[in-house]
């Protein structure tokens, strides 16, 4: 017997989401725009990257969980991992903002 009812799971159905999915994604959406909100106000960042002349304060943990580069600056046992600022050379201010904008 088919059930029309628009709530079910249609995971059967080629290219339809399955409702946990739909849940996943709006959580990981709503978590990434709260995350986003907390960098542009500087609140409960721990770490400044300056990038040509240009001061961008972000999450470590945000960062190193995007990206394999950040992982290992901040990661590793050379000085960058515990340094409050970091230069990152040869990078442009508006390249940079893109990246921290990405992740």
């Amino acid at each position: 017997m088919e059930n029309n009812d628009d709530s079910m799971d249609c995971t059967g159905i080629k290219g339809a989401d399955s409702e946990r999915d739909i849940i996943k994604r709006r959580i990981s959406k709503q978590a990434c725009d709260v995350f986003n909100d907390l960098r542009e106000s500087g609140a409960l960042c721990d770490v400044t990257i300056k990038c040509d002349g240009r001061d961008f304060h972000v999450h470590r943990i945000i960062m190193s969980g995007c990206s394999p580069y950040f992982r290992a600056l901040f990661s590793n046992d050379l000085s960058e991992s515990f340094k409050s600022e970091i230069l990152i050379p040869n990078v442009s201010a508006a390249d940079m903002e893109l990246i921290i904008q990405k992740i």
